[in-house]
């Protein structure tokens, strides 16, 4: 299962391993569970999730890096079997050997049932690894030197007994299943990739193996596993079978008026229709946004929002973002509000607030919101958000960034104050338009003659056209009722000419 992003992180200090060694191409696995608790084993840790566990880490991507070691696959695992009665695991003390010791027991487990297992296995084609898992009371082993291990890894080696190709490792459980598992894939690449341990890809000038040196644990399609050292990538890696992405997108969920600052103010309308006063209103709306982040391809992905490069905090946060206003109109009487108070001052900067809640303590919480407004004017900002893995403990290389990190950017616009006009104002200018359109081409715009169109009606259009504003309101609707019959809509055109004109201070009366 290749194709998914590979994950790279610090191994802490230098290292360098040989590419050549001793390294298994496939094995076989089989589990052992050693021990009474798992004949009356507990819901929170159970052989068959230890079992489906080991089965996806093998089947996934997890072991694709080892592929330039010589690794080509598979790994089978094979039916378990259960061993009800307890290791004999010596209580630690000086000169106590606990890991020693389990090494020893295995290694007695395997001379036991090799015989049995020959036919089987399918020796010499197939690599057994045989796995035990401890019973969970036993607690992490101590060695010699007072050092804790929860699991090791040898090879196993009896001249009297054939076949020689099998290794094995113990597995710790006492600290449940996600360190078991953990525990596990760090024994089974080492396994694969030293079978014979110092015969294999071990580092160069120290002593560890490719799960010493990294170990940084980590989650591949939802299983706990741990990073292993990649010669090629000169890092720790966790390959994965997904490619990882975030992009935003949002929504306005409330865009509220707030009543506001109104007056009356002169409109010059052209030549054609000359200046008329018109009431307008100001209008400033609350906004609430939600941004939502799009997240792909994350095991367990820890949300962090920037607003205009700052850091949104987790909660209620709060920001200055720039503000601009439409003018109020020119020549406007003194806008008045309701209850007499003045409008609201039109500041530079607006605050918004944000409210978020992270993804990785939420379950699920992907979103971003954004109150601005009311008094707020128009405002325009840019939203960020990056997504890492919460187990990317950073780049092996010092000054890049962690390896699982995606980010996206999204810049909104929010109408947070208008100036409104009353309606008669938009029926003048369509009015205006209408008249606009006949002087360009009267010819054109009256047609042909009609009958009962009066004698030299095209005489009449363009003189009351060239007067424009000035033109007499009564001589627009004389000329109008010359032509109510023959020309309808010429007709109304002129009377919405002639209240235009009105509007603007002539006066008229209505033939």
């Amino acid at each position: 299962m290749a194709g998914g992003d590979i994950i790279q992180l610090s191994p802490g200090s230098p290292v360098k391993f040989n590419t050549a060694g001793d390294v298994l191409s496939s094995a076989f696995i089989f589990p052992v569970f050693w021990g009474p608790y798992w004949l009356s084993e507990k819901p929170e840790l159970t052989r068959a999730q230890i079992m489906n566990g080991m089965q996806s880490i093998v089947d996934g991507s997890y072991l694709d890096s080892l592929k330039e070691y010589g690794y080509t696959g598979p790994v089978t695992i094979g039916a378990p079997l259960v061993r009800p009665f307890m290791p004999p695991v010596f209580a630690p003390g000086p000169g106590i050997d606990q890991v020693a010791g389990m090494s020893g027991w295995m290694d007695e487990l395997i001379r036991d049932n090799i015989a049995q297992w020959n036919p089987v296995f399918h020796f010499p084609a197939d690599w057994l690894i045989v796995i035990a898992f401890l019973d969970p009371s036993i607690p992490p082993l101590v060695d010699g030197t007072g050092k804790t291990d929860r699991g090791a890894h040898y090879y196993y080696s009896d001249p009297n007994t054939d076949p020689s190709e099998v290794s094995f490792a113990w597995v710790g459980c006492s600290l449940g299943l996600a360190q078991a598992l953990r525990t596990f894939s760090h024994e089974l690449v080492e396994t694969i990739s030293d079978p014979v341990p110092g015969a294999g890809i071990i580092q160069i000038g120290g002593a560890g193996e490719i799960g010493d040196v990294c170990n940084q644990p980590a989650l591949v399609n939802g299983v706990n596993v741990v990073a292993y050292w990649s010669q090629s990538a000169n890092a720790c890696v966790i390959p994965t079978a997904t490619l990882r992405s975030v992009s935003l997108d949002y929504v306005i969920k409330q865009h509220t008026p707030k009543g506001g600052a109104w007056g009356l103010a002169p409109i010059n309308l052209g030549p054609i229709c000359g200046r008329g006063i018109y009431l307008w209103t100001e209008t400033t709306y609350q906004n609430v946004v939600a941004v939502t982040a799009d997240i792909r391809g994350y095991e367990s992905a820890a949300l962090s929002w920037q607003l205009n490069g700052a850091a949104v905090p987790v909660g209620i946060g709060l920001f200055n973002v720039p503000a601009t206003w439409q003018n109020l109109p020119s020549g406007a009487v003194p806008p008045l509000l309701g209850d007499g108070a003045l409008p609201p001052p039109h500041n530079s900067s607006t605050a918004i607030r944000t409210f978020f809640l992270p993804l990785a303590e939420y379950g699920g919480a992907n979103q971003l919101m954004i109150d601005v407004g009311p008094d707020a004017g128009d405002t325009a900002f840019t939203v960020s958000a990056n997504a890492v893995e919460i187990f990317d403990t950073g780049s092996p290389i010092p000054g890049q960034p962690p390896t699982s990190l995606r980010s996206a950017q999204l810049n909104i616009t929010l109408v947070g104050q208008q100036i409104l006009w009353e309606d008669e104002l938009q029926d003048a200018r369509k009015r205006c338009a209408a008249m606009l359109g006949l002087k360009d081409d009267p010819v054109q715009g009256i047609g042909p003659p009609q009958p009962g169109d009066p004698p030299d009606l095209l005489g009449m259009i363009s003189r009351i056209l060239d007067q424009g504003a000035a033109a007499s309101v009564q001589e627009v609707l004389n000329v109008a009722n010359h032509v109510r019959t023959s020309r309808p809509e010429l007709f109304t055109t002129l009377v919405n000419f002639a209240k235009t004109l009105a509007a603007s201070g002539n006066s008229f009366e209505h033939q």
